[in-house]
């Protein structure tokens, strides 16, 4: 069973928080749950889940936290930051795109490789690869907030960076459906 300790702050890091998009409502109440985080080899902690949590913590002036220490050596944590926010309580296609990126480019796994981390199949593999390396950056946070679905968010993947906010704008300006984008 899984044991809550308290930890200092100076002994978390979180080096994968920019893999989540901004946080659903920062308003929102926050249960008083420990952290989930990861050793790292440095003797810090590695937090996979419980970012907003921390910063209330942190702003509160909080100096220790409580934490429930995961094992998740090197890839694996990256796949417990998805895993901590299914199903779906804050995670968006585009969180799940940038931690696919993130393993792709920065670890260096392959789509076979990520699918089977993540326990998905190859075709989201390869969406998420896609939004997360061809999208562009201003309109991550349309599907972060749910104003593109990951669909559509796809469809305009395939067009140049440069056209994509244009025909994001045409498409909730004219109220465009998935089927109908």
């Amino acid at each position: 069973m899984p044991r809550v300790l308290e930890l200092a702050l100076e002994q978390l890091a979180t080096t994968l928080a920019p893999l989540r998009g901004p946080r659903t409502d920062p308003a929102s109440p926050l249960a008083p749950r420990p952290l989930r985080v990861a050793a790292i080899d440095d003797g810090t902690y590695e937090v996979l889940d419980g970012f907003k949590r921390l910063a209330s913590w942190t702003a509160d002036g909080h100096t220790h936290v409580p934490v429930v220490v995961e094992d998740a050596p090197g890839v694996v944590r990256k796949a417990r930051l998805l895993e901590a926010n299914a199903p779906r309580r804050t995670l968006s296609p585009m969180d799940e795109a940038r931690v696919v990126r993130s393993l792709a480019d920065d670890d260096q796994l392959t789509p076979a490789q990520i699918a089977t981390l993540l326990g998905r199949g190859r075709g989201w593999v390869d969406r998420r690869l896609t939004l997360g390396r061809r999208l562009a950056s201003s309109l991550a946070a349309h599907v972060d907030d749910g104003r593109l679905s990951a669909t559509t968010a796809h469809a305009l993947a395939a067009f140049p960076r440069a056209e994509q906010p244009r025909l994001a704008d045409a498409i909730t300006r004219h109220g465009l459906r998935t089927r109908e984008t």
